[in-house]
Order: structure tokens, then C-alpha cells, then sequence
């Protein structure tokens, strides 16, 4: 215990030394329920082979116009390339094969073949990860690319998911997470006071978010649109994307750029599915999937001053917090309260990437 909250304690005062600074098979018998076209490339294989394809079913929550269904509509065209049409990757959006909880149950029980999760859900299945839902853990990209890309956090944890049946094929992301909200400008952690603030079903972030002042509230990401229209949450947080995809600030007009949280998007796939193909198959769909991640990283880096622009556009006063020490101090009990729940492994493993990039 001593020497977890020692570790939290020096992490905390990192964040807070930077903030300052700085200012993751069936045969073919059904057609792909969601449209695989995108706007950003074209299906490689115009013609499928003769004889049996492999047909591998992937999943996620977003609409069809996010990042995060780009960059699974780019496996799709890859694994074609790659497989000549003998493979295929039918892409389901909208979470039409389950929220976040349901894919990732699918997968490990082995009735999804693949799915596009995010990095802060995994906590639900294994505390290492709770490590990613402390705010301000990562201070920009290029330290995020240093732990989960590149680094032995990545690895570590890619070997982990495999005790729960699910492997990791590549580290993507839907970017860092900020704050949206229909009442006023939020500058500091006091402007949230009393407000309702939505956000997943985190226990250390719904803590951090009880510390700023706000109300935590829970709620499944696809209600959130009609509960901000309807006054029944004043607060939500997300990635900038999913912010103007899903038209939230067509009802929240106060943005708020705190990059509270950095969220990775895992393309990963059932351990089931992976044993059933062939040495060859398994290349194909691991070169895919990496492959794929870095393009939808690329996007999302690419584009998120466009979803500004366009939040700006639609009337949206947009705030930038630049001294991030009031956010991290206000919350400063909540690393001492969950010590237990943070991977003392993982923190070392962090702190250690984070180091060697820096040298």
C-alpha cells in the first residue's frame, strides 16, 4: 500500500510538474448488416474469388460517419486486399451488435469475432486498467505513443487481455477526452459546482467528477443526445469526434478543452475466433488491424481542430485550459482512495516509457 500511494503520489506530482509546463470466423452465409463503403478509400477487391470466404463479424458503437468506424471499415478493405477476397470483415456500427459491455462479452465468450473498445471500458474486466481513468495521466501524444505503441505498457497489457480470451491486434485511439456542457463557460473545477455531469460508468471517474463539484451521473452513451436536449444532464465529456457525429453540440454550447482523460480505441479479437485460422490468416488480419489503427490514430489527429471549427461554427464558445494544476489538485484524494485499484506494475511499466522517451 505504502509503496502504491508513493508511486500515485509521484505520478500526481508529474501530471501536475508537466500540466505547468505545458499549459483489437465464420463461413459466408449472411451480408454485412452496416454499409462497409468510406468516404476516405475504396474496397481493394472489386470481384470475390471463387469458393468458400471467411466471414469475420466486428463491431462498435459510433455512428457511420466517426473515426472509430473509418478505421474498421479500413481493416475490412485491407483483409480484403491482403486475403484476395478470401477473407472478409462484415463492419456492424451503431452498436448494433451491443454497447461496449455486450461486444466485449461477446468476444470473450467467443460469439463476436472482433470489435473496436475502448481503452478506459477495460477496467471493467481487469483493474490494470484502471490506471487509464486517473485524469492527466498523459500530458500529450507523443507520451501516449511511447507506453501503448511502442512501449512494454502495451505489450504488458496486450499479454494480459489474452487471460480473458481476447486478443489485442492494435493500440488506436478515438483521442483525449473533454468536457461539453449547455449552462456556462467552465474554466475551473468550481464552474462545474452542482451541475449533472454524464460520463461512463467509471468508479474512479465518477469519483474525480464528484470531487470537481459536478453530480456523476451514469448513463449508456447511446441516451446521452435526448438527456442533454431534455435538461436531464447538464455535462457530458468524450472525444471530440463523437461530440459533433453525434450532435451534441447542437444542444451543449460550451466546450471546454481539458484533455482530461485519454482514451485508446483496442481493435481487438476473440482468442476463439483467432485459434480457428490458419497461420497465413492470422497474418493477414493481424497486419490489417495494425495497419488500420494507424490510419484511424491518423485521422483522429488530423481532424480534431476540424471538429472544433465546426463546433465554433454551430455557436459553441470554446474554452482551453491550459493550467491544469486546479483540476489535478481538487481530485488529489481520489489517487489515495482507489490505491488499491491501481496496478502498481502497470504505474512502474508507465513511468519507465514515459522516462525512456524523454532521454
Amino acid at each position: 500500500m505504502a509503496k502504491i500511494r508513493k508511486t500515485l503520489a509521484m505520478l500526481l506530482a508529474l501530471a501536475i510538474m508537466v500540466a505547468c509546463l505545458a499549459g483489437c470466423g465464420s463461413s459466408e452465409s449472411e451480408e454485412p448488416a452496416a454499409s462497409q463503403e468510406s468516404p476516405a478509400s475504396e474496397t481493394a477487391a472489386e470481384e470475390e474469388p471463387s469458393g468458400e470466404v471467411l466471414v469475420l463479424k466486428y463491431g462498435h458503437n459510433q455512428t457511420e460517419d466517426a473515426p472509430f468506424h473509418a478505421g474498421a471499415v479500413k481493416l475490412a478493405e485491407l483483409v480484403d486486399e491482403y486475403s484476395n477476397g478470401t477473407m472478409r470483415v462484415d463492419v456492424y456500427s451503431n452498436a448494433q451488435l451491443g454497447d461496449e459491455t455486450e461486444l466485449l462479452e461477446g468476444c470473450m465468450t467467443g460469439t463476436i469475432d472482433m470489435c473496436g473498445f475502448s481503452l478506459g471500458s477495460l477496467a471493467s474486466v481487469d483493474k490494470a486498467f484502471n490506471v487509464f481513468l486517473i485524469p492527466f495521466l498523459f500530458e500529450n501524444y507523443e507520451q501516449v505513443d511511447a507506453v501503448l505503441r511502442d512501449g512494454e505498457t502495451g505489450k504488458y497489457l496486450s499479454e494480459l487481455l489474452l487471460n480473458y480470451n481476447v486478443r489485442c491486434l492494435s493500440w488506436s485511439e478515438s483521442g483525449f477526452r473533454h468536457t461539453l456542457n449547455s449552462k456556462h463557460e467552465v474554466a475551473v473545477p468550481e464552474d462545474l459546482a452542482g451541475l449533472k455531469y454524464r460520463c461512463p460508468g467509471w468508479a474512479i471517474f465518477m469519483d474525480v467528477v464528484n470531487s470537481w463539484g459536478a453530480n456523476a451521473v451514469s448513463m449508456p452513451f447511446s441516451e446521452v443526445y435526448m438527456a442533454a436536449q431534455q435538461g436531464v444532464i447538464d455535462v457530458q465529456e468524450g472525444a471530440l469526434f463523437a461530440f459533433t457525429t453525434q450532435g451534441m453540440h447542437e444542444v451543449q454550447k460550451y466546450l471546454t478543452l481539458d484533455g482530461h482523460i485519454y482514451n485508446g480505441d483496442l481493435k481487438i479479437v476473440s482468442e476463439s475466433t483467432w485459434q480457428k485460422l490458419t497461420p497465413e490468416q492470422q497474418e493477414i488480419l493481424a497486419k490489417a488491424a495494425y495497419e488500420a489503427g494507424e490510419y484511424q490514430r491518423e485521422l483522429i489527429r488530423d481532424t480534431e481542430q476540424d471538429y472544433i471549427d465546426i463546433m465554433k461554427e454551430a455557436g459553441v464558445t470554446v474554452t482551453e485550459v491550459t493550467d491544469k494544476t486546479p483540476w489535478i489538485e481538487s481530485c488529489a484524494y481520489v489517487y489515495d482512495k482507489f490505491a488499491d485499484d491501481i496496478d502498481d506494475t502497470v504505474m512502474e511499466l508507465i513511468r519507465s516509457d514515459i522516462a525512456n522517451m524523454e532521454k
